[in-house]
């Protein structure tokens, strides 16, 4: 048992170490801040890089914690260790407040024994969507608000 011990920890001490190499940084998010419109989409560019070399081929998973969804929640990067994702933020209504969205993307292929991946995190400042020029109808539009 203790062995097993000593091998688990031996493998996290090493990814742990190799991750500090790893960088996953934010390129740029557009637009900024986000329409909290539902249907608006935010690209986000991230590059990967593992001691200022980028790193081809990397799987980089996206969570959000404030609502929204990904058109996908994984992506490879590039030859040149980019990558884009395309977020959708929530739809700002009187039951879900008008609140920034947290991301945190973590690089799935840089550990080789235990998952201690690197990570970046991203908070998008979010806005109304604009009443005037929004051909989207709610429920509170319909049946106008209690």
């Amino acid at each position: 048992m203790g062995v097993i011990a000593l091998l688990l920890l031996s493998g996290w001490a090493f990814d742990s170490s190799r991750a500090k190499g790893f960088s996953v940084d934010v390129s740029s998010v557009t637009p900024d801040p986000g329409i909290a419109d539902g249907q608006t989409p935010i690209t986000i560019k991230l590059h990967v890089s593992h001691h200022g070399k980028p790193c081809a081929g990397h799987i980089l998973y996206g969570v959000t914690y404030n609502g929204g969804s990904f058109k996908a929640k994984r992506v490879e990067t590039d030859q040149n260790g980019d990558a884009e994702f395309i977020y959708y933020p929530y739809i700002k209504s009187k039951l879900n407040e008008l609140t920034d969205v947290t991301i945190v993307f973590t690089d799935e292929s840089n550990s080789l024994f235990i998952a201690v991946p690197a990570k970046a995190e991203l908070v998008i400042r979010m806005v109304e969507p604009d009443k005037e020029n929004n051909d989207k109808k709610t429920n509170e539009d319909i049946f106008g608000s209690p």
